[in-house]
């Protein structure tokens, strides 16, 4: 509160800034003065009235001890009438005999005893005989009231001196100081703008009048030189900016550059095998043998440029700020599993040890988004995986429960980073460095994705390298809403419990419409859903599946989104608007 007080005086002109220091400091000097004066005068009031009272109470007891002495009850009512009537203030008079009877009890009417009284009470002493006892009450009130009544007028007159001295004292101090003081401002603030101020100024102080002067003369020394050093800082500042947004340009596109470089070649190499090896199956001299084996090279590529395709648009989606993610509860012994299972895969006949640990309890759900989640991870043991010949690499999961947090240790045996590389290692289309990109190939995106994707699920990976010993990275994301804490079995989380496509046999019955406008996907398709056992038909856009859906009952609708003539959404939206109620995917 003191502050901004402070604030606000700072922020008054130097006349008002005088005005009310010497406004606070007369008020104070009034206000205190006022109590004073009120703390005499009530002082003054009690010592006139108890020296009132003294007198009032000889004179009483004098007049009226025979009374008192033969217990005259009508007589000392009428003395205690006369009494009060002469001195309206009087509140109580109560008379005693000496054995402590109360001879007279006088109150007056709607009479309140508070602190504005004074109180006697003494013995009726004659001739050094004990008679008895008067106690009088008298109210200061009516007094104290004047007392009050002339202060304030008091107060009130000063109030007007007060407010007239003040109007004297700010126009004083702004035609004496503040008016100089501004005029003198605008001088300076126009100077530093470069506008000319040519009007004649008059001043009563002879102080004002240099300072005013010292002002024309360093406005005409200094100006020259002022100009042409706000002009050369400008230039100057120009030109830095210029070539800070240069190099960040050059960098920027250097980068860019050898992204491009680096991801042509990662997606070349899968498109030739792919190509390659699809050309070589046409060769019907080929042994079975050989058929299988191109056909899973074929497969093991194409996934691998799905995987890119996926991961550049993944980081379109972070720098287009779209990248969303979802909270479901799944079991995190299950999620494990998976991940298991497809580092299981990815090792093949690699002679590399992978083991999952669990290192403390964890709970039994947990609220994450499940892909997302398995993303990092195994984009981190498969970065790991490739950096380590010899050894292994360990996942260990750990649970915070104070922070509810999961973290999860990427340890391995691999090459190791320097610091530098490290500084370099989740940045945007960058890897280790170009030796290591050339011999370990990759793009630079895996770690760059996994770090946005764990900063997306509230945590975030943090790595510790050193140069041919290894790598450890320390992946944390929030467990959400969490279920009771258990103990997970290593060994079978360990099993591996890949399944490929092959081992699926499902036999299923049913009729299926297709709407898909690419043929090569209708045919893949079509072949699929007819080896489980399910009839198909298939539509070629939007329009046809609306026809089909609507003329025919069907168990399910497997609807893309782009297709010409009328997209996916525009076709459900028809057929929900015309009563169809079946499942569509």
């Amino acid at each position: 509160m003191l502050n901004k007080l402070l604030i606000k005086f700072r922020a008054l002109s130097f006349a008002l800034q005088v005005v009310v220091v010497v406004a606070v400091l007369v008020l104070t000097t009034v206000f205190i003065g006022g109590e004073k004066a009120k703390q005499y005068e009530r002082s003054y009031l009690v010592e006139e009235t108890e020296v009132q009272m003294e007198r009032l109470f000889d004179v009483f007891v004098a007049s009226n001890i025979d009374p008192i002495v033969v217990e005259d009850i009508s007589l000392l009512r009428k003395a205690v009438a006369s009494v009060s009537a002469i001195n309206p203030e009087m509140l109580t008079i109560d008379i005693m005999n000496e054995d402590g009877k109360t001879l007279i009890k006088w109150k007056k009417p709607s009479a309140v005893i508070d602190s504005n009284v004074i109180e006697f009470n003494k013995r009726v002493v004659y001739e050094g005989e004990y008679y008895g006892r008067v106690r009088i009450i008298r109210s200061i009130q009516t007094s104290q009231q004047a007392i009050e009544k002339h202060i304030s007028n008091v107060y009130f007159i000063m109030m007007l001196l007060l407010a007239l001295l003040m109007i004297l004292l700010a126009m004083t101090a702004y035609f004496m100081i503040s008016r100089p003081i501004n005029i003198i401002n605008s001088r300076l603030c126009a100077y530093l703008q470069g506008e000319e101020d040519n009007n004649e100024h008059r001043f009563y102080s002879r102080e004002f009048s240099l300072l005013n002067s010292s002002v024309d003369k360093l406005r005409e020394v200094t100006s020259g030189r002022d100009l042409l050093r706000d002009e050369m800082e400008v230039r100057i500042h120009i030109q830095f900016e210029l070539e800070k947004a240069r190099r960040a340009a050059e960098q920027a596109n250097s980068a860019k550059t050898d992204f491009l470089s680096f991801m042509t070649h990662e997606i070349r190499t899968p498109l030739t095998a792919i190509i390659g090896f699809s050309e070589n199956l046409l060769d019907y001299h080929q042994s079975m043998e050989q058929r299988l084996d191109a056909i899973h090279t074929v497969i093991h590529s194409s996934n691998h440029l799905l995987q890119l395709i996926n991961d550049v648009l993944d980081v379109s989606k972070i720098e287009a700020g779209h990248l969303e993610t979802e909270e479901i509860t799944v079991e995190l012994s299950v999620l494990l599993k998976e991940v298991v299972s497809i580092v299981r895969a990815l090792i093949g006949n690699k002679e590399i040890e992978f083991k999952l640990e669990c290192a403390s309890q964890v709970p039994a759900t947990v609220t994450t988004d499940p892909l997302r989640l398995k993303q990092i991870l195994i984009n981190v043991i498969s970065n790991a995986l490739k950096f380590t010949r010899q050894g292994g690499v360990r996942l260990v999961l750990y649970y915070e429960a104070e922070e509810n947090d999961l973290v999860f240790r990427v340890i391995d045996t691999g090459i190791g980073m320097t610091p530098e590389q490290k500084d370099n290692l989740f940045s945007a289309y960058g890897q280790a460095g170009l030796s290591t990109t050339r011999e370990y190939g990759g793009t630079g995106l895996g770690l760059y994705l996994s770090s946005n994707l764990a900063k997306k699920l509230g945590g975030g990976i943090e790595v510790d390298s050193q140069k041919g010993v290894g790598t450890v990275f320390t992946i944390n994301v929030t467990a959400g809403e969490t279920s009771e804490l258990v103990t997970l079995s290593e060994p079978d989380l360990n099993k591996s419990t890949y399944i490929s496509v092959d081992a699926l046999d499902a036999k299923l019955s049913g009729h299926v419409l297709l709407a898909d406008d690419v043929l090569e996907n209708q045919k893949l398709i079509e072949h699929y859903v007819k080896s489980m056992g399910v009839d198909i038909d298939i539509a070629s856009n939007g329009l046809e599946a609306v026809e089909m859906g609507l003329a025919k009952e069907y168990d399910l609708i497997l609807m893309d989104i782009r297709m010409p003539v009328l997209d996916g959404f525009g076709a459900l939206s028809q057929l929900r608007e015309q009563g169809y109620k079946g499942p569509v995917v």
